[in-house]
């Protein structure tokens, strides 16, 4: 030092390493020493930095280039870049802090590199206190040129310019160099960041793994692909890189528009809104896209920013669970919840109809539905039922709504392929909405996700983390429950179609709040479309209203069956109570008279004299016990004159003696129009209640010519009990 004070144009430059950093272990006489040195530097000597800011990136190109770049292509690209960036690519590099102005001054400054890049190494990376601004700067560009060159080698794609998203993390060397260079310091968090890359970018050791990487790979050809192959991994890298160390202002990772910049390439074919779809496929749950990032958000002007967490959190945790949910659990939850919900409010019973288990790949889709249909016990005897579909099979307006239609048209004994249904009128059905529950199935995977977070091991020992997750359970189950509430929006119903006919009537709830899973809003909608009566409505004037003159001398058994199996008749929300009650009412004014088999009338002095499962008993107008003429004229109801078909004649008195009839019938009648059934099809439901009440014996003859499909079902019930029957092609 001395000798350099005295020799002219001799200069001596020191180049030294804070000594909390000396990794060399030294005895006292050199701590000795190094002190003395430090203290002739200090007396003799002018403490400079290495290199500034102005020519940071000069020095990094000379360390790593022979030449510098030719002018022509700096200005060529420069060219490229600004012809590209317009529209909303421009307003996200702007927002990203890379502005037009002075663009060309920066890349010819920093090529082969993105301006960006070296901005982060210069403004950012060089503020911790562990990173050496030189070497460590140097060891991840040269890392990363090598790389991208044996890219470049083989054929592979590489960027024009290097940028954030552009150190490829598929380089060992690259990787570790980054978690090397002193911008992290824990060596816990060096490890875990290790993982994070190779988990959620690109393995070093096996190259077509990592998430990001995986997303390029399968995904779907695009005018792009071949000129940015490599878009999600590149977002992702720039994440990452962002995501090392905290940022200026005490910020963390990185925003959208840094993200998507990191992806640019200048070509027509990759606009912005391709950018956002990567984006959403990085970060959109469910997509399968990125596990172990958090998101922070903004605050003010500032916008949110996405970043890896190397702590595992719980969303990270959902995010995890909310991947391994499968479709068919997510279904199952939707169905099962909607079953749960439902409620029968005037109805006498819910009746969920469920596809789970179903194993008939043979069939067709509308066989299959069918075939749930008709295993699902929902032909019940004077009941009123809500019949709740499963979501997974039926919907409404969407690919397969015609199908589904034409399966609840057959349900109801309506249709070419029509079941067989005796109590048809009073079932009606709900449906989900096809584009309801794309939305509500959404929000059972959400369910799902955060119903089996809270069940982790993991969680569960930690109170915080465990409460939290509970809460986050309960508010997704809220939403969920809530979606599929109004997600059935459709009420099916056997109506009359005016002329005596039988045909699928359609309702579609569309206020908010409305579902056709409570019993109670069906109902309502039924008695505004005149297919039901409203919850205490049903009385002796409503009842004398809905009868035809044909009933006129037809037993109670089968009034009372026609209010469950007539489409013309509204449904009952007590069931019998309702129709008892308004019977005793119009029997006690006078304007009903209960008649037996002997044509004497049966006094009634409370409803329990009513019996509906008497098939002797009949209704009749109060003149009809003092006519002489069957068919004489009397005024109608509306006033005016009118004439009634005859009553039909009464059956024969019993014979002394005898305790039981026998009544022997024999028919033969096309069956053309729905008219000619009615009267047939009361008779058949008749014979039924004899069955199932007290009748001692049966002997039977029955020919039906029907279509192949309706006869086969008929020779299934004869074999189910215990009758062969013998069958004649036509």
């Amino acid at each position: 030092l001395e000798s350099v004070n005295k020799v002219e144009n001799c200069a001596l430059v020191v180049v030294m390493i804070a000594s909390d950093k000396d990794r060399i272990a030294l005895n006292k006489l050199g701590k000795d020493c190094q002190e003395e040195l430090e203290d002739l530097l200090i007396r003799n000597s002018q403490a400079t930095t290495v290199s500034s800011g102005g020519d940071f990136a000069d020095i990094i190109r000379r360390r790593l280039f022979q030449t510098p770049p030719p002018i022509e292509v700096t200005e060529a690209t420069t060219s490229l870049f600004l012809h590209q960036k317009v529209g909303e690519w421009r307003n996200a590099f702007d927002k990203a802090g890379e502005h037009d102005s002075g663009f060309a001054g920066r890349v010819a400054r920093s090529y082969p590199f993105h301006p960006s890049l070296i901005t982060l190494a210069e403004d950012e990376w060089s503020l911790h206190t562990g990173f050496q601004r030189v070497r460590s700067t140097i060891q991840v560009f040269a890392a990363a040129v090598f790389a991208l060159a044996e890219r470049a080698r083989k054929g592979d794609w590489t960027p024009l310019l290097i940028g954030p998203g552009d150190l490829p993390l598929s380089s060992r060397a690259v990787r570790d160099a980054l978690l090397g260079s002193g911008l992290v310091a824990d060596q816990r968090t060096q490890a875990s960041l290790r993982e994070v890359a190779a988990a959620e970018v690109v393995d070093p050791g096996h190259p077509e793994r990592g998430t990001a990487r995986q997303l390029d790979i399968n995904r779907k050809p695009h005018g792009w692909n071949e000129a940015n192959p490599r878009v999600a991994e590149r977002a992702a890298t720039a994440l990452f890189v962002y995501s090392m160390t905290p940022r200026p202002d005490a910020r963390r990772g990185a925003t959208k528009e840094e993200m998507t910049t990191a992806t640019f390439v200048p070509v027509n074919s990759y606009g912005y809104g391709d950018a956002e779809v990567v984006f959403s496929e990085l970060f959109e749950q469910g997509s399968g896209g990125l596990v172990a990032y958090d998101v922070a958000d903004g605050r003010g002007k500032s916008p949110r920013r996405w970043f890896f967490e190397t702590r595992k959190t719980l969303l990270m945790h959902q995010r995890a669970q909310k991947d391994a949910v499968t479709d068919e659990e997510r279904n199952e939850v939707v169905t099962t919840t909607a079953f749960g919900l439902a409620t029968s409010g005037p109805f006498a019973s819910v009746v969920t109809v469920s596809g789970e288990g179903l194993l008939a790949d043979d069939l067709s889709f509308e066989q299959q539905l069918k075939q749930i249909l008709e295993g699902a016990g929902i032909d019940d005897k004077h009941k009123t039922r809500l019949i709740v579909l499963d979501s997974s099979w039926f919907t409404l307006f969407g690919d397969n709504d015609n199908v589904v239609k034409e399966a609840i048209r057959a349900a109801m004994g309506v249709g070419d392929n029509k079941m067989a249904m005796s109590w048809a009128s009073s079932a009606v059905y709900v449906v989900i909405d096809y584009q309801r529950r794309r939305q509500t199935r959404g929000l059972a995977t959400e369910y799902l996700s955060w119903y089996r977070v809270a069940n982790l091991d993991t969680v569960q020992a930690d109170e915080n983390q465990y409460s939290e997750a509970c809460q986050n359970r309960d508010a997704a189950k809220r939403k969920m429950d809530g979606a599929v509430k109004e997600a059935y929006q459709h009420i099916l119903y056997l109506g009359d179609d005016g002329s005596g006919g039988r045909e699928m009537e359609t309702i579609r709830l569309r206020a908010k709040n409305q579902s056709a899973l409570d019993g109670r809003i069906v109902w309502s909608a039924l008695a505004d479309a005149d297919k039901a009566i409203a919850v205490g409505q049903f009385n002796a004037g409503v009842l004398l209203h809905n009868l035809r003159d044909q009933d006129w001398g037809r037993p109670l058994s089968e009034i009372r069956d026609e209010f469950w199996n007539a489409p013309r008749l509204p449904l009952l929300p007590d069931g019998e109570s309702d129709l008892r009650q308004a019977l005793y009412d119009v029997i006690q004014s006078g304007d009903i008279i209960l008649v037996g088999s002997d044509d004497k009338q049966r006094s009634v002095i409370d409803d329990s004299d009513i019996n509906f499962g008497s098939s002797d008993i009949r209704i009749q107008r109060p003149g009809f016990l003092t006519k002489e003429e069957p068919d004489s004229e009397e005024p109608d109801s509306e006033g005016g004159g009118g004439t009634h078909p005859p009553s039909p004649p009464p059956p024969p008195p019993p014979q002394p003696g005898t305790k039981e009839q026998q009544v022997a019938i024999s028919v033969t009648q096309s069956l053309r129009g729905d008219s000619d059934r009615d009267g047939l099809r009361h008779l058949l439901n008749q014979i039924a209640n004899a069955v199932d009440e007290d009748a001692s014996w049966i002997q039977v003859v029955i020919k039906v010519t029907a279509p192949g499909e309706t006869a086969s079902r008929v020779v299934d019930r004869a074999n189910e009990a215990g009758i062969s029957p013998t069958v004649t092609d036509f």
